[in-house]
């Protein structure tokens, strides 16, 4: 996968990953208000070693000056010195852990530091211990010193402490960033795991590496591509034909580049589940192929949910089962002229016992028929999952096309289909991804010039009506028995018929 891919799939993830920042965040903050605040207050004693000469100090004497102050910092926090400073405060408030004391870097400095939930507490008890701790040292050098020698180190409070009403802790600030930073963390992670187990299939990348040719994509209109026509109340009514139409444009081009010169004729549409969109699939792929001058016939070969015939508005008292019972031989009475060079052929009667009805010779017999008499016959045939049908099928047929569902089909399922396909001997040309986002068309390469400059005052007005006023726009359908229907055409009405 191309950076370009990575980008595309973090894109899908854009409300997950700010859900996860804000909650990260927010979360962070919430639970730091309600810890209590604490708060802290610094004094600074400065450390003055006696001098063994009168004259200037020495770099020894500054050395050994720093060295007295580390020595010292440790001093302060000492038992003794804070049971000392704990005279002079209420009893009970000095608590060792909240007293630290460090020496300040190449100084003669201390700094003693308390924190406590109360910030006035907080410096009484650091200027408590700073004024504790000159007595305090005084007492420990004179007990280590002979009686003539009373010259002793001086340590004086050079910056008494003062109460500071700004907490210390909780940060807020950090918190809340680190809150959304562990956040965006954990999303990440479980984004990169649900990608590294998720097979669903959504890019043609996927169906490239499963070496399957990619014949095109089908954006999806509103709701599900469940009819021929585009929906009412689609995203966008204005261009959704065009950018619907140009889709099985695509597919036919190439699906014509995938039958070359062979004399394939006979070519199956199926899928791996129901509900992939095989029907519409096979009826405006047929509709693309009859543009390009060549006669197309359509068979509905599922013979147990047949739905060709709601996609023309056609009547299906007769169709394939009647031809293979009655007329293999002459089938012109049940094939139903959609336009110069589309045709259509239902189902008929759905019958007791559909795999005895594929599997007889007169269904070879009328398929041989209409091999002759058309350039391209595609049949629609059920799905692969579960049913025997499509073999059977697949036995007469020169090629196929395997419809697959963006995010629906996982490629698990896919490789199995593949493998019957394998396994039949019948060369799978391609596939065809559909029901792909809008939000997603760039990724195909569709949508390029239907954007800029093509919703003309008519194409607004249609949209306009689509919308608001679905029952002017509805196409009106009149059934007359056995008078084929055609399907409404999918140019735009604004465009010019051939």
């Amino acid at each position: 996968m191309t950076l370009r891919d990575y980008l595309e799939r973090g894109r899908r993830w854009l409300w997950l990953f700010a859900l996860a920042l804000v909650a990260g965040g927010g979360g962070a903050l919430l639970v730091s208000l309600s810890i209590d605040p604490t708060y802290a207050s610094t004094a600074q004693i400065t450390v003055n070693q006696v001098q063994e000469s009168s004259g200037g100090p020495t770099y020894s004497s500054v050395l050994g000056n720093q060295s007295l102050t580390t020595t010292y910092a440790r001093l302060v926090t000492s038992s003794k010195n804070l049971d000392r400073a704990a005279a002079s405060v209420t009893p009970g408030v000095i608590d060792e852990h909240r007293v630290s004391a460090s020496a300040v870097r190449d100084t003669f400095l201390i700094d003693i530091r308390v924190t406590d939930p109360d910030p006035q507490r907080a410096a009484d008890v650091a200027n408590a211990v700073a004024n504790a701790f000159p007595e305090f040292i005084k007492d420990v050098q004179l007990s280590g010193v002979s009686e003539g020698a009373r010259q002793i180190n001086t340590v004086f409070i050079s910056e008494p402490a003062e109460a500071d009403t700004t907490p210390v802790s909780p940060d807020l600030r950090l918190n809340t960033v680190l809150g959304a930073f562990l956040g965006l963390l954990v999303a990440a992670g479980g984004v990169a795991l649900f990608e590294y187990l998720d097979d669903r299939v959504r890019t043609r990348e996927d169906i490239e590496q499963l070496g399957i040719p990619f014949l095109g994509g089908i954006l999806r209109l509103g709701g599900r591509n469940r009819r021929f026509w585009p929906r009412i109340g689609s995203p966008d009514p204005a261009l959704v034909e065009e950018t619907f139409i140009e889709n099985f444009r695509q597919v036919s081009a190439s699906l014509g580049f995938s039958l070359g010169a062979t004399p394939r004729k006979v070519i199956v549409v199926t899928s791996v589940l129901p509900g992939e969109g095989k029907t519409t699939v096979t009826s405006n792929l047929a509709w693309a192929l009859s543009r390009s001058a060549r006669r197309t016939l359509i068979i509905d070969g599922d013979l147990r949910r047949p739905s060709v015939h709601q996609s023309f508005s056609l009547p299906n008292s007769a169709g394939l089962t009647t031809a293979i019972i009655s007329s293999p031989r002459s089938p012109e009475s049940v094939i139903a002229q959609v336009s110069e060079t589309l045709f259509v052929m239902t189902s008929g009667p759905v019958p007791p016992n559909p795999g005895e009805m594929l599997a007889s010779q007169r269904l070879g017999s009328l398929l041989e028929t209409v091999k002759d008499a058309f350039d391209v016959v595609l049949i629609d045939c059920p799905p692969l999952a579960g049913m025997a049908d499509t073999q059977l099928w697949l036995a007469r047929a020169d090629g196929a096309v395997l419809v697959l569902a963006h995010e629906r089909s996982r490629t698990g399922t896919v490789r199995r289909s593949v493998a019957e396909f394998e396994a039949s001997g019948v060369p799978l040309l391609g596939t065809v991804l559909n029901f792909i986002p809008e939000n997603e068309r760039s990724a195909y390469g569709y949508g390029y010039g239907y954007r800029y400059g093509h919703q003309t005052r008519t194409t607004k007005r249609r949209a306009f009506k689509r919308i608001f006023m679905p029952w002017k726009s509805r196409p009106k359908r009149q059934h007359h028995a056995g008078t084929p229907i055609a399907p409404p055409d999918l140019l735009p009405p604004s465009r010019e018929r051939p």
